[in-house]
């Protein structure tokens, strides 16, 4: 399948999995986000921007902000972000992502 088919894919899936959660935030730059939000309440905005020929050649962009967190737990939810990547090359790997943060915010309540 070409780039832009597996972008629509996943996007369609993420729209389904998280409905009103998942946003388009600009078409032209194809960027969307998603609130992720653990049990006692500490949120984490997730932007990413797909690059035209994502995922087959190039991986997403991503911004998030937590204005909650470390500077210590923000450099160790990117390296996971990051390894993800690298480990995923040319795969669809916004789920992915998604699922690291809420898993990371979630054992943040546990561990603090």
């Amino acid at each position: 399948m070409d780039s832009a088919t597996l972008q629509a894919n996943e996007i369609e899936a993420l729209s389904s999995i998280f409905e009103d959660k998942w946003e388009l935030e600009n078409l032209r730059d194809r960027s969307y986000s998603i609130n992720i939000t653990n049990s006692s309440g500490k949120n984490v905005y997730f932007r990413v921007v797909l690059p035209e020929d994502y995922p087959v050649n190039s991986p997403p962009t991503y911004l998030f902000s937590a204005p909650w967190m470390t500077r210590n737990e923000k450099n160790n939810l990117s390296s996971m972000l990051n390894e993800t990547c690298i480990e995923n090359l040319g795969e669809s790997i916004l789920y992915q992502w998604i699922v690291k943060i809420q898993d990371f915010i979630q054992n943040w309540k546990i561990v603090n």
